[in-house]
């Protein structure tokens, strides 16, 4: 493998790691098998703290002079965040969580659509507007199970 490769690499792996730390760090625990609802829905609530902090550094990482593996990078902390949410929110009945998903899925098909070498400048907007949706559909969902 080329040098220059293998260095790009350790930067976004360097860049990727406090983020995903910091998400495990708040989803720590989560693999514990809960028996009651209170229980289920502390640990559906821990699992939305680690979301929201991954989602508002993706929403802060949205701007201009960003670059598109920047926003790339935030945006895979997100869906191991979303895949952590997704599981601790399988014993909690919401109906709030399918209008997360839905607003996770827009974003991450624009973020997925966006080209390598292209500039955020013109995507800006959107992208602002589909995580504006994504972080309302997560407060919505907080305030569903009840999370202080």
């Amino acid at each position: 493998m080329h040098p220059l490769v293998n260095e790009e690499k350790m930067m976004r792996t360097r860049q990727a790691a406090p983020v995903l730390a910091l998400a495990l760090t708040a989803t720590f625990g989560l693999g514990a098998c809960s028996s009651s609802p209170a229980q289920n829905a502390a640990a559906a609530c821990d699992a939305l703290q680690g979301y929201t902090t991954s989602l508002d550094t993706l929403a802060q990482s949205i701007k201009p002079d960003a670059t598109v593996d920047e926003v790339r990078t935030a945006r895979d902390a997100v869906a191991d965040s979303e895949k952590k949410l997704e599981d601790a929110l399988s014993s909690v009945k919401v109906d709030r969580v399918d209008e997360v998903k839905d607003a996770w899925a827009q974003l991450k098909d624009e973020l997925s659509g966006l080209d390598s070498d292209a500039s955020l400048t013109s995507a800006v907007d959107s992208l602002k507007a589909k995580t504006k949706n994504l972080q309302d559909a997560r407060a919505d969902l907080s305030k569903s199970l009840n999370c202080s």
